[in-house]
């Protein structure tokens, strides 16, 4: 299965255009003390395996470090022939590049699966164990599912809980992806758009303490997130989000 995994990840060509590289040698720099929850816009089926293409790139063939939040449906060969293709592509690929699924149930489909409130805590208490020790790396989409328009939608409350329960160990930080299509092997190019720096639960904490003061604003950490990964899209890709910077 090792060898199938290799020769399709090799096979399938994720092309990318990165900006601020920098940036994320930067935050991966902080791996020595920290751990990284590195969220991301999700649009396209294929848009984690770029980042997870960048990530292998920037650390030097390493992804063993690397645990990534997938929908369990998706991970399912009882849902179908689709599902049992594309779930036996991403296993067999998972152990030949050593990153670690965290297969959570989707609100969707909560009621697909016996015990899913339990199944799914086990999953974060899993990821938030990962979080807790340095040099690990938890990737995750805050929307819960793919955005059909392109734009952001509203972020599940889990990024926050993720980083609050990891506050001593984790540190976040934002990855861009500037929607234009669906992400097709060999014919599109992906903008990948790194944020300028990691931030903690400590400092998002206060940021929520100054919007309060200055603007009256009622925002949630969940939100100063967010609001930073909108600033790394054009506006047509904000979403809900774009009336922060209207």
């Amino acid at each position: 299965m090792k060898e199938r995994g290799r020769a399709i990840w090799k096979a399938v060509e994720l092309k990318t255009i990165e900006e601020n590289g920098l940036f994320l040698d930067n935050a991966l720099s902080t791996l020595n003390s920290k751990s990284l929850i590195i969220y991301f816009n999700h649009f396209s089926l294929l848009d984690p395996g770029v980042l997870l293409k960048s990530l292998q790139h920037h650390q030097k063939g390493r992804l063993d470090n690397v645990y990534v939040f997938t929908s369990r449906r998706h991970m399912d060969p009882s849902q179908g022939y689709a599902l049992k293709f594309q779930s036996a592509i991403v296993n067999s690929v998972s152990k030949s590049e050593g990153f670690i699924p965290i297969e959570i149930i989707q609100k969707k489909d909560l009621d697909k699966y016996k015990e899913a409130t339990k199944y799914n805590f086990e999953m974060l208490r899993k990821a938030i164990e990962t979080l807790n020790t340095t040099g690990n790396i938890v990737l995750i989409a805050p929307e819960g599912e793919r955005s059909r328009t392109g734009g952001l939608q509203n972020a599940d409350r889990t990024l926050e809980l993720l980083l609050e329960r990891s506050k001593n160990t984790a540190l976040a930080y934002p990855v861009a992806m500037p929607h234009k299509s669906k992400i097709v092997p060999y014919f599109t190019t992906t903008r990948l758009i790194y944020g300028a720096s990691t931030f903690s639960y400590e400092q998002l904490k206060n940021e929520v303490a100054d919007k309060r003061q200055q603007d009256g604003q009622n925002l949630t950490i969940t939100d100063i997130m967010m609001i930073k990964l909108a600033s790394l899209l054009p506006n047509k890709n904000r979403g809900c989000y774009a009336r922060f910077f209207e």
